[in-house]
């Protein structure tokens, strides 16, 4: 049996109340009203972490780093997929280190152009060859799914790029180093579950 958190007990609560409040059960079958439990959960489950996360970077006065550090990666992130927390506290705790690691970094160390170029190359081949990144817990997505993705992801990495150049200050340093950081996340997260997948057919 799924054993819950209390942050995941509160909104499964609240989703069964939602769905009870728009009266879903009468008008959708099981398989249609489970999809619009999962949309749900996860809508507020983002919804709920991101206003958490901009009160402590409001807080600590990096709040506009922090905005333009998550545009960044959810404009990637929602093409290229990724690594997923098994709870909703791993998934908070995994996100506030990895925009506090890039907004500490795009203020200690400044990209050149000369370190910007090769980091996008880097990008457009990972995400190639790569994406989309999908859970064991999504279903799998056909040939044209996946080269839709692909395309996606690019066109998100090329605008990406254009405000990077574009935007003054230290905010076109810090999508740069978001998407350094994102695609470390990401090979690290591939580079795991590969080692897992070989030790399960040893």
């Amino acid at each position: 049996m799924l054993k819950l958190g209390m942050w995941e007990k509160a909104n499964h609560h609240l989703v069964l109340f939602i769905i009870q409040l728009l009266n879903v059960k009468e008008t959708k079958t099981e398989s249609q009203i489970q999809m619009i439990k999962y949309a749900l959960t996860c809508t507020l489950n983002e919804i709920e972490k991101f206003f958490l996360l901009w009160f402590l970077f409001y807080c600590m006065g990096t709040v506009k780093e922090f905005l333009v550090c998550f545009l960044s990666l959810a404009s990637l992130r929602i093409f290229m997929g990724g690594s997923h927390r098994k709870t909703m506290l791993g998934c908070f705790v995994q996100s506030f280190l990895s925009f506090k690691i890039i907004i500490l970094l795009s203020k200690w160390v400044e990209l050149d152009n000369w370190m910007c170029y090769p980091i996008f190359i880097i990008a457009i081949a990972f995400i190639w060859k790569f994406t989309p990144i999908i859970p064991p817990q999504r279903p799998k997505y056909n040939d044209f799914q996946c080269m839709r993705f692909k395309a996606m992801a690019l066109t998100a990495l090329l605008i990406l790029s254009i405000f990077s150049a574009a935007l003054q200050g230290n905010y076109g340093n810090c999508i740069q180093w978001t998407v350094l950081v994102q695609i470390v996340e990401n090979s690290m997260g591939i580079l795991i579950n590969e080692r897992g997948k070989k030790q399960c057919l040893k």
